[in-house]
């Protein structure tokens, strides 16, 4: 059986980098870590904050949307979520 060659890619130089998006939503995971609670009361939070906002199940919460709900700044909020 053959190897398959590595194939390394090294940098171009002046190459255009691609700008990193900023995140906008928040996920259950994320919101449990910041408010340091369960997994589950995560989920349970960003469906308080869809009821509260009118919108429908399954839909995004922004980070905006999340930081006036719990009052959280969203300064650390989102230097939090910046790996």
């Amino acid at each position: 059986m053959a190897c398959t060659p590595l194939v390394v890619s090294l940098p171009v130089p002046n190459a255009p980098t691609l700008p990193i998006m900023p995140q906008v939503c928040i996920y259950p995971k994320e919101a449990a870590q910041l408010t340091g609670t369960s997994y589950d009361a995560g989920k349970r939070l960003l469906q308080r904050i869809r009821r509260h906002l009118a919108k429908p199940a399954r839909s995004y919460v922004s980070i905006a949307e999340f930081c006036r709900y719990t009052g959280l700044p969203e300064a650390e909020v989102c230097a939090a979520l910046r790996p």
